[in-house]
């Protein structure tokens, strides 16, 4: 009787967990850190073009290589960034990749789909995080959190927040889903 209870009571667990598994839907990317990937920059919808000019309007879609605003479409090589829904996007490569936080001194990107082995986390997509300085600047890619220290040398409270070990790190971000957001936004506002 005892053993018909204990395989019972293993295959409940077992299929909790598959349960749960299968709810959270497949894992989109690793993240070698962890950024808030929900916060909203800005509110309204435009372009912003090569030229500087911003075209506003309501609906974006990018497909391929047009971008489209209330249906006037543009050649996603005219097209610099694009505001949808709170979101910044930049032209990255022959696409897209979504801004977690925006400022005039640092931005910083991700891009989700690049499938690739990773030393740390095996095969798999990668989330690859970029940082970009001002608002023009290249895109340099990030493998660490702790090479944003770097970028935010000359503000001792960013870098307070950042110059932690993994395992504070993570307990900052449980604590602040927005941790490290939070940490290039002081920097980004003059260390305040």
């Amino acid at each position: 009787m005892k053993k018909i209870s204990t395989l019972v009571t293993g295959f409940i667990i077992c299929t909790l967990f598959s349960a749960t598994a299968i709810a959270q839907g497949p894992l989109t990317c690793y993240h070698f850190n962890i950024f808030d990937t929900t916060t909203l920059i800005n509110s309204g919808n435009y372009l912003e073009l090569k030229d500087g000019t911003k075209v506003t309007g309501g609906e974006i879609k990018s497909k391929g290589r047009w971008v489209s605003i209330d249906d006037k479409k543009y050649e996603g090589t005219e097209v610099l960034r694009y505001l949808d829904h709170g979101r910044y996007y930049i032209r990255f490569n022959s696409g897209y990749i979504k801004c977690l936080v925006y400022g005039d001194l640092i931005s910083i990107y991700w891009e989700d789909n690049a499938p690739r082995d990773y030393p740390r986390y095996g095969k798999g997509k990668v989330c690859d995080h970029y940082v970009q300085l001002g608002n023009t600047g290249d895109l340099e890619r990030i493998d660490d959190f702790k090479e944003l220290i770097s970028y935010v040398k000359t503000c001792s409270k960013a870098v307070e927040m950042l110059d932690k070990n993994y395992k504070e790190l993570n307990k900052a971000i449980r604590s602040n889903r927005s941790h490290l957001n939070d940490a290039i936004k002081v920097y980004n506002n003059g260390c305040h």
